[in-house]
């Protein structure tokens, strides 16, 4: 790795993209753009985290998680994390894959849910777009952590300028938009291009006998390639359309359009329908003119991107940055100005599509004529969508952003000192640790209490090994459905005994340290509970022996005042290097320790590595009902199967 100007070792540059809509989405452009240029970085030593909801622009666009759909609508945590090509999606599941039907509360949940994720990835850039209010808080706090932003921009539908009021940089991909929102709001959104893999969209072979059409909605141009199918149905039956669903639905399109002339109907024989493809290679075989008579503004249209790739002609409307990217290899047209109004119900008179339908019939019988359009194609391709030199100017753009290095900066200290009361809120449970091909990943568990942190780890990190430390015998029994390791010590800064005092009250308190007040309400005092002599572990030495196994490890502790003993050892002993985060419970208030040491202590760790405090009693069941029991159990059962693996981890035995 690569040293910075100090000699010290740089670390890799993070990005988090966070925006509501899933980015498997496969009936979305944007979704697919975003997640492409995402892979670009990541190819390019970037760490990239992805936070989203399963929300999508269409029913059809779900086909990449359809694996995964039952998982999503029963998960107990409403949350799942799905991993697609090395990168982590973390989904907030909600009821509705529509955005407008998604509840305050799901919001609530998501808005919460990325804070997290912020302090606990602390990235050095928080990439979005959007700009309803929820869209807001992205930019806002990130500014609010110094965090920089960028904003993905391909459309003209932004208004005002609240929606970028927080956003560092703003990003697009054709000079026509950047030109457009200069034009209109004064703001000078900075061009890079498409980002598209020729691999996945460049045909093997080329048919080339038909005219194809992606995404039938009345804002594509979907009313206007109904009257080019019209016009040529009986003209020219040997020339036939097909026409890829997406978002739109082709049937409701020939309905109205039929309609308008005077004979409904509810079919074209000349156009075949195909259904929404995550390999669009297939249809691209076949296609001889892609169409794309836009009505609203198209910043960059993917598919016109991929038709130059392919070699494929487009027609087009001279609309929005359609012209940008075809430029010589297709035709442009004109329809009136209202055709441009929404809600795009308006058409050209069918008479005025005539020489458009004469141009389609040009270039199937005039061989030479749409050979040259072929050729103008392919090199528009080459020259102005290569993916690599957009993935340049999107690094040289986020270059001066990513240099500042937000992502080492003090979030808990900002946040404080930007609250109007100096209140920091808790940070809560990781949305995953997700790992590479080849690695393996540990969760040491100190201070399991009744299992319920392996339990909520482990349902996010199946891949993970896990290694629990519970000394107290009241809560062994609660194991039996638990993936992990159980020893049945304590976890601490060495081996042998030590004197362990019990909370019976709920079992939450126990601790060795002497000094922590155990019945943290007071109605049972130091002396009056139980002390019993109990095994303990060294867990720098554990650690230090993990590291020579596991390429990620997470420490949580919740040891009740032991964890400033038990990280103080790990720093001394230079082991924190190793660990991949930290969750715990501090108890310095409860163990009258100062202040100071809890900050110095936290101070020297977030050197090194993430810290964040953990909760998980939402997976507790100590004292609970028998149903809440039966229920944690089928639910680790259901998700993780034979747990043998897990509680027959080899890294300390058994007891």
């Amino acid at each position: 790795m690569a040293k910075n100007s100090k000699g010290s070792v740089a670390r890799r540059p993070r990005i988090l993209w966070a925006n509501r809509y899933c980015l498997l989405d496969t009936s979305s452009g944007g979704s697919m753009s975003i997640y492409q240029i995402l892979k670009q970085l990541k190819a390019q030593g970037w760490d990239v985290e992805v936070f989203g909801a399963t929300i999508f622009d269409s029913e059809s666009g779900t086909l990449r998680l359809a694996e995964h759909w039952d998982a999503i609508q029963s998960n107990p945590d409403k949350m799942i994390n799905i991993q697609d090509e090395g990168i982590v999606h973390h989904l907030v599941v909600t009821e509705s894959i529509r955005s407008s039907e998604m509840t305050l509360e799901e919001s609530s949940r998501w808005y919460h849910a990325y804070c997290a994720i912020l302090d606990q990835f602390k990235p050095d850039l928080v990439f979005l777009y959007g700009g309803t209010p929820v869209d807001l808080l992205i930019s806002s706090e990130a500014r609010t952590r110094r965090i920089p932003s960028a904003a993905y921009l391909v459309n003209e539908n932004y208004s005002g300028t609240r929606w970028c009021q927080d956003v560092d940089i703003i990003i697009t991909d054709t000079q026509a938009t950047s030109d457009f929102y200069y034009e209109k709001d004064g703001i000078r959104p900075v061009p890079v291009g498409k980002f598209i893999v020729p691999e996945k969209v460049v045909a093997q072979r080329n048919q080339r006998n038909r005219v194809v059409f992606i995404n039938p909605s009345l804002q594509k141009g979907a009313g206007i390639v109904a009257q080019l199918a019209l016009l040529l149905e009986k003209r020219r039956p040997d020339i036939q359309f097909e026409v890829v669903e997406s978002r739109g639905n082709w049937h409701d399109v020939v309905i109205e359009v039929t309609a308008s002339l005077g004979e409904k109907r509810e079919s074209l024989s000349n156009v075949i329908v195909t259904p929404n493809t995550d390999d669009i290679r297939t249809v691209y075989s076949n296609a001889r003119i892609l169409l794309l008579p836009s009505l609203w503004w198209e910043s960059g249209a993917r598919v016109l991107a991929e038709s130059m790739l392919n070699g494929i002609q487009a027609i087009v409307t001279a609309y929005g940055g359609n012209q940008e990217m075809i430029q010589n290899g297709g035709v442009y047209f004109t329809v009136p100005p209202e055709c441009h109004e929404k809600p795009y119900t308006k058409l050209p008179n069918i008479e005025l599509m005539k020489p458009l339908a004469d141009k389609i019939v040009q270039f199937f019988d005039d061989e030479q004529y749409y050979q040259m359009y072929v050729e103008r194609a392919y090199a528009v391709g080459k020259r102005l969508h290569d993916i690599n030199v957009s993935t340049q100017r999107l690094i040289e753009a986020f270059r001066p952003l990513i240099e500042k290095r937000a992502g080492d900066l003090d979030h808990q200290a900002l946040l404080k000192q930007m609250h109007k009361h100096g209140i920091v809120g808790r940070q809560v449970s990781p949305l995953s640790v997700p790992l590479q091909t080849g690695e393996r990943g540990l969760f040491i568990d100190c201070g399991g209490y009744d299992g319920c942190s392996a339990v909520k780890f482990m349902l996010q990190n199946p891949q993970f090994d896990s290694i629990t430390f519970e000394p107290n015998p009241a809560l062994w029994l609660h194991y039996a459905d638990v993936p992990t390791t159980l020893i049945k010590k304590a976890a601490y800064t060495h081996g042998g005994t030590v004197t362990f005092t019990i909370d019976e009250t709920d079992a939450d308190g126990s601790s060795l340290v002497e000094s922590k007040k155990i019945d943290w309400h007071g109605k049972v005092a130091n002396e009056e509970c139980p002390k019993i002599e109990v095994g303990c572990v060294d867990i720098a030495e554990l650690v230090r022996k993990a590291a020579t196994q596991y390429q990620k490890i997470v420490l949580k502790l919740d040891i009740e005042g032991a964890e400033y003993d038990v990280l103080e050892k790990l720093i001394q002993e230079d082991l924190v290097k190793h660990l991949t985060i930290i969750y715990a419970e501090f108890h310095w208030y409860k163990c009258g320790f100062p202040e100071s040491r809890h900050n110095q202590l936290i101070t020297a760790l977030q050197q090194q590595t993430q810290v964040a405090e953990w909760d998980a009693l939402d997976f507790a069941v100590y004292r609970g009902s028998d149903e809440r029991k039966q229920q944690r159990a089928a639910t680790v059962r259901e998700k993780l199967g034979d747990l043998t693996r897990y509680q027959n981890l080899s890294l300390l035995p058994k007891e």
